[in-house]
């Protein structure tokens, strides 16, 4: 490329800024030789390539542009070097740079997208392991959504459905979160159980300590302390664990220590996907004291709470009924 075409001419002259004087310039250098129309080509190929990256990349170019120039300069090439390939050095500096911000680009979508697993059950529980070391038991009927690997600084886990045990790997560095729609559950190394219902959220925290933040409000809670989120409004309602029976399809048993009928009642409905209702309210405070086994039938076991009390069981349509 002769001296008085340089890379800033050829670039205006492409993208149809250069002078009539630029353009009769670039036009005549281009057909003064072989060599001058190959040069052309390849700046042109360069260019529209570089094009097409930047669109896709996020990085700053002129920022490493100027990098790049301050090392270049501390070679100190000769001055033969400059006027030769210092302008086809810019060019390719600059697609390398650009081709590696749209990589980047690319491989942060593909950590946050294309490697995001779903794991849903359906009338049956089941464990998973994360590539941390931390265990998720779902509960039937439930859906969590996690990447395959946890490649930043947060491990992040979306419960989108349903009712979860999560036992979470320690890792001072790498906070663990829990998404369930605006609620953020933050831990570091412990244990809790989060149920979806349909105008509260529910998390039991089991071991450690535990996060809870709804936009502006945050709750901490500690072993065997509980909070109930309000999904319409800012409520986090903090209390204690009253039973144990929210353990059901991890340990399959319905452990109930003077618990009241309506209680275990409300599990039981959740747990078999059934429809028990009390008739009298002064059955619906009578407490049990036994364990029911989650792999037994319902009939058996409803045939057990019936036996203990001297009440009795119907069906009503669609409704199993304990009555005096």
């Amino acid at each position: 490329m002769n001296k008085h075409v340089n890379d800033d001419i050829l670039t205006k002259y492409l993208v149809g800024e250069a002078s009539e004087e630029e353009k009769a310039l670039v036009e005549a250098w281009i057909a003064a030789s072989e060599e001058n129309q190959k040069q052309y080509r390849d700046f042109k190929l360069l260019w529209a390539t570089s094009e097409k990256l930047a669109l896709t990349s996020k990085i700053d170019e002129n920022l490493a542009w100027n990098r790049f120039q301050q090392r270049l300069a501390d070679e100190k090439p000769s001055a033969e070097t400059k006027k030769s390939s210092w302008s086809w050095l810019k060019v390719a500096a600059g697609i390398i740079l650009v081709s590696l911000g749209a990589w980047g680009a690319f491989y942060a979508y593909n950590q946050s997208s294309l490697n995001q697993l779903i794991v849903e059950t359906g009338n049956y529980s089941k464990i998973d392991t994360l590539s941390d070391g931390s265990v998720i038991t779902l509960n039937r009927h439930s859906k969590v959504q996690y990447p395959t690997h946890f490649a930043n600084k947060h491990r992040t886990v979306k419960l989108i459905e349903g009712e979860a045990f999560f036992d979470v790997a320690p890792d001072a560095n790498k906070p663990f979160h829990v998404i369930i729609n605006d609620i953020d559950v933050k831990v570091v190394g412990t244990s809790f159980n989060i149920k979806i219902n349909e105008e509260t959220t529910e998390l039991i925290v089991e071991t450690g300590v535990v996060e809870v933040r709804k936009e502006h409000v945050v709750v901490r809670l500690k072993r065997d302390e509980t909070v109930e989120i309000d999904r319409d409004s800012h409520d986090l309602k903090k209390g204690s664990v009253q039973d144990q029976l929210y353990k059901y399809y991890r340990n399959n048993k319905l452990i109930a220590d003077g618990t009241p009928l309506y209680r275990v009642v409300d599990v039981l409905n959740d747990a078999y996907d059934v429809h028990i209702v009390i008739e009298g309210v002064e059955l619906e405070n009578l407490e049990l004291n036994t364990t029911l086994t989650y792999n037994n039938s319902i009939r058996s076991n409803l045939d057990l709470i019936c036996e203990t009390f001297g009440i009795k069981m119907k069906k009503r349509g669609e409704q199993i009924v304990l009555y005096k």
